[in-house]
């Protein structure tokens, strides 16, 4: 969000891929039957961090009204060109642009994490604009215990190696700038752990968050959220995300996963819960 490159890079994937496409595969997503269940009964609905605005046009035909916010003005434009009908608006999530409790529920599908400072204003934003009785459903990416001892092993030491200055040196390479106000060891030092697995983080760059179910709920509860649900998801993804080409592949236009001998050995072995890729919260006002 407040920063030009990753943001760009998430622009950039949006469009590369058709808004067609997209639509027809939240039919197939692991939540749209939540989505189904609890949006249809708390309209209308916001989307905080819409991305694409393919959530918007695929709620539409199952008669829920949504209302879309992202930064994006392409975006924007591209949803707009599809269907002029649903709202796509531009703004901050940090400081939303409608008055207090003018939503019945609020989705955030993978937005919250992206903010260096953490996403408590975030979650603070979307208590405001839920009405008393609303809902909501979060996702963001999960930190399980697996996820966290193969980091702590593998990740970021490589990730220490890849920014040593005097390795660079003797490898003719540049030394790194970092991207960021702050510092990776101050960003280390916070309350949450940065991905330190994805390759533009390498290069200073703030990526994301991950969350334990206790920090998600903790922050969740500190913004007077209920939460009525807590879970992991997408196992798969979780152990090629996590352990990359020795666990499998993932293809970046349809999303669907080839697993290795090894991904697939670990996915019989470990639950969802310790696989999993994201946490989604089911949370009331």
């Amino acid at each position: 969000m407040n920063d030009n490159r990753i943001s760009d890079d998430f622009e950039h994937d949006f469009l590369a891929k058709g808004l067609d496409q997209q639509i027809r595969s939240c039919a197939s997503y692991v939540l749209t039957p939540l989505f189904l269940e609890s949006l249809r009964t708390h309209q209308p609905v916001l989307e905080a961090g819409c991305g694409s605005g393919r959530w918007m046009h695929f709620f539409k035909p199952q008669g829920i009204e949504v209302v879309g916010v992202d930064w994006s003005t392409s975006l924007r434009d591209r949803s707009r060109a599809h269907d002029p009908a649903v709202q796509f608006d531009t703004g901050d999530l940090r400081a939303l642009p409608y008055p207090d409790g003018a939503f019945g529920a609020i989705i955030a599908l993978g937005s919250p994490e992206h903010v260096l400072e953490g996403p408590s204003k975030i979650y603070q934003e979307f208590h405001r604009v839920i009405r008393p009785g609303g809902v909501g459903i979060i996702t963001v990416p999960y930190l399980s215990r697996f996820r966290g001892l193969t980091y702590t092993l593998t990740a970021e030491p490589t990730r220490r190696l890849k920014r040593n200055r005097w390795l660079r040196r003797m490898a003719k390479k540049p030394p790194l700038k970092n991207g960021n106000p702050i510092s990776y060891r101050e960003m280390m030092a916070k309350k949450y752990r940065p991905d330190v697995c994805m390759e533009l983080d390498f290069d200073g760059f703030f990526y994301e968050y991950q969350f334990t179910k206790a920090q998600l709920r903790e922050e969740l509860q500190r913004a007077a959220f209920k939460v009525d649900r807590l879970f992991a998801f997408s196992g798969e993804h979780g152990i090629v995300i996590t352990l990359g080409s020795l666990a499998g592949r993932i293809d970046r236009q349809t999303y669907q996963i080839d697993l290795t001998w090894l991904g697939k050995l670990l996915l019989r072995l470990l639950s969802v819960d310790g696989t999993g890729h994201m946490l989604c919260a089911v949370v009331s006002k």
